[in-house]
């Protein structure tokens, strides 16, 4: 187990960046291109598991349905509107963060530029 103190980069890896990879899910609007680095990915006590790293993509949208983790994170660049099933927008920018709970149903939609430092925890 892992128990130092893990520098969060938001460029990623210090010599390695960012790895190109797609996140997405039912996607109704644009073509992600997304890269990311995870700096820690352990499991806890009862929790599967426990990411902390750096996400960055082009603008899109997505259908989100039964979000699989409780998610926080911190807007470094670009915006994101979060629509709550009920209709509530929600818009995040720079230097705002967001809690997003393991469940949560609605649409996230991402400007371009888009990126992000997260934390994510998941117990299934």
């Amino acid at each position: 187990m892992n128990t130092k103190v893990v520098r969060l980069l938001s460029g990623g890896d210090s010599e390695t960046g960012l790895t190109q990879g797609s996140h997405a899910g039912d996607v109704f609007e644009g073509n992600p291109i997304e890269a990311a680095h995870r700096f820690f990915n352990e499991p806890r006590d009862n929790i599967k598991s426990v990411r902390a790293g750096v996400y960055e993509g082009t603008a899109y949208a997505e259908n989100v349905v039964n979000y699989p983790c409780d998610e926080m994170a911190l807007i470094v660049e670009g915006e994101v509107e979060i629509i709550d099933e009920d209709g509530t927008s929600h818009v995040f920018g720079p230097g705002e963060c967001y809690f997003m709970p393991i469940g949560f149903s609605g649409v996230w939609r991402q400007s371009d530029g888009f990126r992000k430092i997260h934390m994510t925890a998941s117990t299934v």
